[in-house]
């Protein structure tokens, strides 16, 4: 399988890339903003990267997905390496913090609801919803052409819930949920798959960054390990998008799914 990841240097897109590279049948390629993302927030991202990368079947192109002019970068490869058959893309690139930054490092923005500074909405909206939907762009005619694919976005639980906090990445967030369930009705004809994960609070090397600067509830779960209300491990997203790509899954098409040991419906 031709599988595209991005946002896939660190945390949860390479994670996947972990998982998803121990078929040898996978030929993978991952992308990010830049080689200085992968140890923005950890150096064991980078480690794990550079040992992914000695595989024969991954390989890697830094783009920046909010300028569509980069995206060409993407394209030649996917030409070069799957002969324009992709059967896959895991739109996984995002993420909960403003600012600029090449390797997408930062903090929260500290006024994180509606009053937020429309700077900062901006970056964090085109950093969740702007990378999908301008790599989609160029990846979906592609499957249209082989007549089948899938497609996996991410969003997250603040997606789903009615919260102040994290105002602007939830309603990107919620931006990539309308768009997947768009795409999916339209492309149902094409034998194209389209189904959306909703991560809960997940262990990442950003999440850790993070932590002091998230609500309490998010902290508390941190306390448990075991059984529903717990926080998720990367492993746990990842098993659920090997699923996804998996045949066992074809049945699969328009769904939300809220992966997150029920956080969403116990707040």
């Amino acid at each position: 399988m031709n599988i595209l990841i991005t946002g896939a240097s660190r945390g949860l897109g390479l994670n996947h890339a972990k998982i998803l590279s121990k078929n040898k049948k996978n030929n993978i390629i991952l992308t990010d903003i830049s080689e200085g993302a992968s140890s923005a927030f950890s150096n064991k991202d980078k480690k794990t990267l550079n040992k992914l990368l000695k595989n024969k079947n991954i390989h890697i192109i830094y783009s920046n997905l909010i300028f569509t002019n980069e995206i060409k970068l993407i394209t030649t490869k996917i030409k070069k390496i799957f002969k324009n058959k992709i059967d896959a893309i895991i739109c996984n690139a995002g993420g909960d913090i403003p600012g600029e930054s090449i390797t997408a490092f930062g903090n929260k923005s500290k006024t994180n609801d509606y009053m937020i500074p429309t700077i900062e909405f901006d970056q964090i909206y085109k950093r969740n919803f702007d990378t999908a939907f301008n790599i989609l762009k160029k990846i979906v005619p592609l499957m249209k052409k082989n007549k089948h694919g899938k497609i996996i976005t991410i969003s997250s639980v603040n997606a789903l819930l009615d919260q102040s906090n994290e105002f602007a990445y939830s309603t990107a967030k919620n931006s990539i949920i309308h768009f997947s369930k768009i795409l999916a009705r339209d492309l149902l004809k094409h034998n194209i798959q389209v189904n959306c994960i909703c991560p809960g609070p997940t262990v990442t090397s950003r999440f850790l960054h993070t932590l002091k600067q998230r609500k309490k509830n998010e902290t508390n779960i941190l306390k448990k390990n075991k059984g529903l209300g717990r926080i998720a491990q990367p492993n746990d997203i990842s098993n659920l998008i090997e699923f996804l790509l998996s045949k066992n899954a074809e049945i699969l098409t328009g769904q939300i799914i809220a992966a997150d040991y029920g956080y969403s419906i116990g707040k």
